[in-house]
């Protein structure tokens, strides 16, 4: 999995911050989600983003998958997981699937 910036936005609204980037999927997909936190920007705070409030997906550039954000609780999550789902039939990917050939588009605001 990587992670590549698109764009940050500069903060708004006191420390709030938005990052865009285009995320490749794990070689190896866990059920129940891939986990995300800050490191996978370079460490916490690089983008200042020392937890996140929201994290959105979509379809994956090749339109194959769609890539949901689980928040497992309520209030600013330091970690978050992606779950994958295959677009045509909204199953969940299976354990152990190769998602490296694949890239989605992510907005993660955090502060």
């Amino acid at each position: 999995m990587s992670n590549t910036t698109v764009a940050g936005v500069e903060p708004w609204g006191g420390r709030s911050r938005a990052v865009i980037l285009d995320h490749t999927g794990p070689t190896s997909y866990a059920t129940g989600g891939e986990s995300l936190g800050q490191s996978a920007f370079g460490g916490p705070n690089i983008f200042g983003l020392a937890g996140f409030y929201k994290v959105d997906g979509g379809l994956t550039m090749s339109g194959t998958y769609r890539v949901d954000c689980i928040y497992g609780g309520a209030g600013v999550r330091s970690t978050v997981k992606l779950k994958w789902t295959v677009y045509a039939t909204g199953a969940e990917v299976a354990a152990s699937t190769n998602l490296s050939g694949e890239t989605v588009r992510l907005l993660a605001i955090g502060g």
